[in-house]
């Protein structure tokens, strides 16, 4: 008996790993779409910033300010991609050249006052030991058949 439920252990170990490893291939293998900055200079935790192609754009806006160790809300839009098909919408906080941990959220959709859905989450950041305050927003948008991208560049507000 104790073989029978080591030999069922076993094989639910091995289908729930076996399950990871083909849903976590799945998402590596969807193609991804970039797109760009319309003003590189934009700071999204200043004022709304657009990143967009010909027929689709990511929009992200901070409604306060982003500090340190604060926690934040982040939002985003989008056009041309369609707000049932989405999947998902996450935004990971790097930093070039610099490791600063994982600093991935989830939005959740929302439909705001004029009946238009949006995205929100709330996040929260590190600070970084050399004192750097330069960071990119990466926004990832998750259909079914493709992921949306985009880098925002996000100068956080020392307190």
């Amino acid at each position: 008996m104790k073989k029978i439920l080591l030999l069922l252990g076993l094989i639910l170990v091995a289908a729930a790993v076996a399950y990871y490893f083909v849903s976590n291939n799945n998402l590596e293998q969807k193609p991804r779409h970039s797109l760009n900055l319309l003003d590189s200079n934009c700071n999204p935790a200043r004022s709304v910033c657009v990143a967009a192609d010909q027929k689709h754009s990511i929009t992200l806006h901070f409604p306060e300010q982003v500090h340190y160790l604060a926690p934040f809300r982040m939002q985003v839009t989008t056009k041309g991609i369609s707000k049932p098909g989405i999947d998902a919408v996450n935004i990971e906080y790097t930093m070039v050249g610099m490791d600063m941990g994982l600093n991935r959220f989830s939005l959740m959709p929302l439909t705001d006052a004029k009946g238009q859905t949006l995205f929100e989450g709330e996040g929260i950041l590190p600070v970084c030991v050399s004192g750097r305050v330069d960071w990119l927003a990466n926004v990832e948008i998750s259909t079914a058949d493709i992921i949306y991208q985009a880098a925002f560049k996000l100068v956080v507000t020392k307190q």
